[in-house]
């Protein structure tokens, strides 16, 4: 099963926790695109999702000169993961690495710097009588408000 939350572009918010319960009982595996949330701000693993992926190229990369992509799972998981890519090919040059640990290392600062500009500009448009809608989990306005809240 296949989500990915915030979605983009409405920034719907799924509730993990539901989702990984109803795939455990069934037998399904779980996968999520945590792109958008990051690991900084949300950690699906913690709710029981099994595979977790991010475009690297964004937050992580931070600095638009990187094109990559990053999985966490178990070592099961992983194992199945790697005998399929080691097919497809696709890995990155050691100087792209370099760049990515680069990164990674002020992801953090970044990341809720970000978040915390984005809350502004949110709260600002959305007092904006120009402005129809604001779709921003971190406003009370949004019908995801507080599921977004909890994760």
């Amino acid at each position: 099963m296949y989500i990915e939350t915030p979605s983009n572009p409405l920034l719907t918010i799924t509730d993990m926790q539901a989702v990984a319960d109803l795939a455990k009982a069934n037998g399904i595996v779980t996968m999520i695109d945590n792109t958008f949330a990051s690991p900084i701000n949300q950690n699906p693993v913690d709710f029981g999702i099994d595979i977790v992926i991010h475009s690297a190229t964004k937050y992580m990369g931070g600095h638009s000169d990187i094109l990559a992509g990053a999985v966490a799972a178990s070592n099961n998981h992983i194992e199945i993961i790697w005998n399929t890519a080691i097919n497809l090919g696709g890995s990155l040059s050691d100087f792209t690495v370099w760049m990515l640990e680069r990164s990674l290392k002020t992801m953090n600062l970044r990341v809720k710097c970000q978040s915390e500009n984005a809350l502004k500009m949110a709260e600002y448009l959305d007092s904006n009588p120009n402005i129809d809608r604001v779709y921003y989990p971190g406003l009370k306005s949004h019908p995801d408000h507080e599921l977004a809240k909890s994760k």
